[in-house]
């Protein structure tokens, strides 16, 4: 069976320049708990994914009424999509893999055409029950549910640990970033300037990076220059950990900033979001 089979066609969508509340009033208006997240230029390109519970941690943390939050200060960044004429067992190795419920299905210009969801697949499964030659049983549902189930640390990684680069120059920022991520079950690599980061880079190709901007050799906006220009770096997140605020960033709006001092809270969150918690 194919994705395309199963999808749902044409799902409800928002920008990142919502605000939480106009993306709640979808999500009411629709019945759904998830929204694809796409370009500011029209274009159906998906740049992240938010959904209800996205939205409820956000309003936590942040103390502020939903009118008053974007949607890009919440949603997740690093999105695993699929093509609509792929086979279901490759969505479903996806979901495993990344704790996920939900995925965005795509064209190959990465423009958004659909949904799936585990509940689709289940309500697929359960039609099919008393076939003779099922495509799809509810055992495997069950499978899938269990691998994204897997336990996971407080950060919301798998415990198949990821590794993230943390850059500062100030030993005590790093010491403490280290220990806490540590701490939640991921594995860190130190660097205390833009020249070790990139030889730590090369050496073990991090799956997040956290970048301080004011550093000695290189700053941290020359770095992020050169992994957004080179192929081969360019999809690792990015969160910036810095004292600057506003037009100084020089980075992308895309890019997630957390001011120093770094809340643990919002560090957590934030590393869960850009290494794809469970949505």
């Amino acid at each position: 069976m194919r994705i395309e089979q199963l999808m749902t066609e044409s799902p409800k969508i928002c920008q990142s320049s919502d605000t939480l509340a106009e993306a709640v009033q979808i999500m009411c208006d629709h019945d759904c708990g998830c929204l694809p997240v796409t370009e500011e230029d029209g274009s159906q390109r998906v740049v992240g994914m938010i959904t209800d519970r996205d939205i409820c941690t956000a309003a936590a943390l942040h103390g502020k009424p939903l009118r008053e939050i974007r949607v890009e200060e919440a949603m997740t960044r690093k999105v695993r999509a699929c093509n609509p004429g792929d086979a279901l067992r490759e969505a479903e190795a996806i979901m495993g893999e990344t704790g996920v419920r939900r995925l965005p299905v795509v064209d190959e210009a990465d423009q958004l055409l659909g949904l799936l969801s585990l509940a689709d697949i289940a309500r697929e499964a359960a039609r099919e029950h008393w076939w003779e030659r099922q495509e799809i049983t509810e055992a495997e549902v069950g499978e899938v549910l269990a691998m994204i189930c897997q336990p996971r640390d407080k950060g919301g990684a798998q415990m198949n640990k990821n590794r993230i680069l943390v850059v500062d120059d100030e030993k005590d920022i790093v010491e403490y970033l280290t220990e806490l991520l540590e701490d939640n079950g991921y594995e860190v690599t130190p660097a205390y300037s833009g020249v070790e980061a990139m030889k730590a880079i090369a050496r073990e190709r991090p799956d997040l990076i956290l970048l301080d901007l004011m550093m000695p050799e290189e700053t941290g906006t020359g770095l992020y220059r050169k992994l957004h220009h080179k192929k081969e770096y360019r999809d690792i997140p990015v969160i910036v950990i810095s004292g600057l605020a506003g037009s100084y960033l020089a980075v992308s709006k895309s890019v997630p900033v957390i001011e120093k001092p770094p809340d643990e809270e919002v560090v957590l969150w934030e590393v869960a979001k850009a290494l794809q918690a469970p949505l």
